[in-house]
């Protein structure tokens, strides 16, 4: 039978003179949770176990292993730390700690916290270590999440921040970080752009990363959505284009293997391509497709890199 404490503190009181205590103000939106202690059998913790949210990640049997030796030894320290359930009582949190219980077989008391929705618990829990934006992306049922979660954070970059996502451009800078549900927000109000330029992405896999390749594809078709389909095309099978077209040089210069002194991060080829793409919209040569670029987004460090070889 499952014994069950309510949780209080320990202090009636606030502790610190000169404070008042006052009624919480309510937030909008705000979950209500009920916190309880309860003693967890293995058979219990098993059960709760086989009742998670299916959004929960595959359990790591290395962890698993470690909390359970804990246990066992007596070395597990209880930092008042909650297994999170949702309003019906599925697990949406925790799953870590329920499998050590079975695994090393010792009942004991665990902390609970019941009434996290499981939006709240896929964009919240762990948000700052292991969720990831694609697990993100996936739990929410998006198609092709990976390139999704890629894409969506050097677009978050132009439009939002409203810089280049290329590090090499922007020093540290470069380095952005948004929370979960900004990520999710962004996601939503550019999904059909974004699962749109995904299989022109793919065509010039290999030069660019899937990252680079969708944000830069995603900007050209703002401009001319046509004209950068063939852009892309011809960047990805240059065959057919005369050996002095920008696109071309772009593509010779985006090889490591024949140009290794030049560094090849995405900053730098995703700025070749950016040339390009100026450079064939504007019929320009390649150094005054720089120039163009360079009055545009201000990448003062950028000005050698296609002036020296064009």
């Amino acid at each position: 039978m499952l014994q069950e404490n309510h949780v209080q503190s320990d202090h009636a009181e606030a502790p610190w003179e000169g404070l008042t205590q006052t009624e919480p103000t309510p937030q909008p939106g705000r979950s209500k949770i009920v916190m309880t202690e309860r003693w967890i059998t293995p058979e219990i913790a098993q059960e709760l176990y086989e009742n998670r949210s299916e959004f929960n990640r595959v359990v790591d049997p290395i962890l698993v292993k470690q909390y359970s030796n804990d246990m066992a030894l007596g070395n597990w320290r209880d930092t008042g730390e909650t297994i999170s359930l949702n309003p019906e009582g599925r697990v949406n949190g925790g799953q870590t700690r329920l499998c050590a219980v079975v695994d090393c077989g010792i009942s004991r008391w665990i902390h609970f916290a019941q009434g996290t929705t499981d939006e709240d618990a896929i964009l919240a829990l762990n948000a700052g270590k292991l969720n990831t934006r694609r697990h993100i992306l996936n739990s929410f049922g998006y198609p092709n999440y990976s390139e999704l979660a890629a894409i969506e954070g050097k677009m978050y970059v132009h439009d939002v921040l409203k810089r280049l996502p290329f590090h090499r451009a922007n020093g540290r800078q470069g380095h952005y970080k948004h929370s979960h549900a900004e990520m999710l927000t962004y996601v939503k109000g550019h999904f059909d752009e974004m699962i749109a330029v995904i299989p022109h992405a793919a065509k010039v896999k290999g030069l660019l990363s899937i990252s680079i390749a969708g944000f830069l594809f995603a900007i050209f078709a703002r401009e001319d959505r046509p004209e950068a389909e063939k852009f892309f095309a011809n960047l990805g099978d240059p065959s057919m284009l005369p050996a002095n077209d920008p696109i071309i040089q772009a593509r010779r210069l985006m090889e490591p293997h024949k140009h290794t002194r030049i560094p090849h991060t995405h900053g730098e080829k995703a700025f070749r391509v950016l040339c390009a793409w100026y450079a064939t919209r504007n019929n320009l040569p390649g150094v005054k497709a720089v120039q163009l670029l360079l009055s545009k987004h201000g990448m003062g460090h950028f000005t050698t890199l296609l002036t020296k070889h064009s």
